[in-house]
């Protein structure tokens, strides 16, 4: 689930919301630098784009686990996406926010899941048929590559605690 104000804003609407990057990557397929991320905020997650110009600004700001302040605007064209134009720091040093909470009690969450289901042999593609999600969706939670939605997460649990080993 997005964040509010981003579920709320409308096509090419400007936001501001702060969070916690993760699945930081920089994407090979242009040839200038930009950076795609998953950004957990206090109320949802929204996958983050930071294009070429707000890159070589801000760049030096985009790591996993960094607490930012983004400013940008929202495209609905296909998937929900935020375009990131503006990256600040958004707290003190040793401050943590309720983004950067939400974010390491999912990271301990999946952690928990991932141990459950390898310990009771089950697969990944019969954990993602029943949460209804690719397989793929899976491996990236569990690496953290990418985070799950809390509707996503529930359903990862109800499906572990259903199973207790069976339905591999």
């Amino acid at each position: 689930m997005a964040p509010k104000a981003i579920a709320d804003a409308g096509n090419a609407q400007v936001v501001t919301v702060t969070g916690v990057l993760g699945a930081v990557v920089g994407s090979g397929r242009h040839e200038e630098p930009m950076a795609s991320a998953v950004l957990t905020c206090a109320d949802g997650v929204v996958r983050a784009e930071v294009w070429p110009a707000p890159f070589l600004m801000y760049g030096h700001l985009i790591a996993d686990g960094a607490e930012v302040t983004a400013t940008g605007t929202v495209d609905r064209r296909d998937a929900l996406v935020f375009r990131v134009d503006r990256i600040e720091l958004p707290v003190a040093a040793g401050t943590v926010s309720a983004a950067a909470e939400r974010a390491a009690e999912v990271d301990r969450i999946v952690g928990e899941l991932t141990d459950t289901r390898r310990r009771n042999r089950i697969s990944l593609v019969s954990v993602a048929r029943r949460v209804g999600v690719s397989y793929q969706a899976v491996a990236a939670w569990e690496t953290g590559r990418s985070r799950p939605t809390n509707e996503n997460l529930a359903a990862w649990k109800a499906v572990l605690a259903g199973m207790n080993g069976a339905g591999r």
